[in-house]
């Protein structure tokens, strides 16, 4: 494939990917460490500028077209359309809560559930599968509330930095990680340290 044949594939497909379901955001300009930079776009536009591209292989071009097929898919859905599994979790981690809202997430084939609340004025994510078994839930939680080796190793990954959220993130009733969102001038970013403040050997 050359150069000009990627910029056309590029044009051509630009309205598909600008659906949000193929448009998951990937650095942040919200203040939630997400940004409006969409991933296939992004991955294609900087495909088809490389000179590499005078020479690109179709095995290249599969590999990019399966990271995109590959990608999550999210829709936001009406509470009346959860599974009656899915409802009763919802019904329990909901107590005492304000529901924002739902969404429907497709990942490798696997649906899950996400209801988005707030309690006692913090947030609180819960990710449910279809059995209505919690995957994952992150809530917000105050940095003073933290151990005393998580809150310093959080504050010496913000560097000069200034931490404005801190989430804890539990799966399958297992505290993982915290995860922090960091704001340095005008740009945003995420940090996560392990439950003892223990660097990760992966992201949560």
């Amino acid at each position: 494939m050359d150069y000009w044949l990627c910029l056309e594939f590029l044009t051509f497909f630009h309205p598909i990917f600008s659906f949000p379901a193929c448009n998951p955001p990937v650095v942040d300009t919200e203040g939630n460490g997400r940004h409006p930079e969409r991933l296939p776009l992004l991955i294609f536009r900087i495909y088809a500028h490389n000179k590499s591209c005078l020479h690109c292989s179709p095995s290249v071009t599969a590999a990019l077209s399966l990271t995109t097929i590959a990608l999550a898919q999210e829709k936001k859905i009406e509470r009346k359309d959860l599974p009656p599994a899915v409802e009763k979790t919802v019904e329990a981690q909901s107590q005492g809560a304000t529901i924002k809202g739902f969404s429907q997430e497709k990942e490798k084939g696997q649906t899950n559930y996400e209801a988005e609340m707030t309690v006692n004025g913090h947030s609180k994510d819960v990710l449910i599968d279809p059995k209505g078994a919690v995957v994952e839930i992150e809530e917000q939680v105050p940095l003073e509330s933290l151990p005393m080796a998580v809150r310093e190793v959080l504050q010496s990954k913000a560097g000069t930095g200034k931490i404005l959220k801190v989430e804890s993130l539990t799966k399958h009733d297992k505290l993982v990680a915290y995860e922090a969102v960091v704001q340095n001038g005008n740009k945003k970013k995420e940090i996560q340290v392990g439950p003892d403040g223990e660097h990760l050997a992966h992201e949560e």
